[in-house]
């Protein structure tokens, strides 16, 4: 346990640098929330990686393949707001992450992503009318 923990936290800790990097061109403004959270990821991920464990859990509460699949989806996702738009990619993202997670309500599948792309839209499109990106692929 103690060696995923720090594996976990060694990964963690890699994806929030690259964050870090990331939002440091961004605005004075817009980069104090982004900033503020991986700090705090960072220093949470160095604390888990430098302790003992106190409780011992056993290994299959935890699904790793469920938290590694989810990092690599999140990195993904990514990757293809740039390429496909930030609410096609969402879209998507929210889809496969609900699937992968072990939804198989078609229901709720088609309904969820659809919903919360459209809030989203409602929200950052139409209300606060916050550019995000667009479709690069033509």
């Amino acid at each position: 346990m103690a060696k995923k923990n720090r594996i976990t936290a060694i990964v963690v800790i890699m994806l929030s640098v690259f964050g870090l990097v990331e939002a440091k061109s961004y605005p004075a403004e817009a980069a104090t929330y982004p900033l503020t959270i991986l700090l705090t990821t960072i220093v949470l991920s160095v604390v888990l990686l430098i302790t003992k464990p106190r409780v011992k859990t056993k290994s299959e509460n935890i699904v790793y393949r469920q938290l590694y699949g989810m990092i690599i989806f999140t990195i993904a996702y990514y990757m293809l707001i740039k390429v496909i738009g930030y609410y096609f990619a969402t879209l998507l993202y929210v889809f496969v992450s609900m699937y992968f997670l072990k939804e198989r309500n078609l229901i709720v599948l088609a309904t969820v992503p659809v919903g919360f792309v459209v809030v989203l839209y409602c929200v950052f499109g139409l209300f606060l009318r916050v550019p995000l990106p667009r479709l690069t692929l033509f």
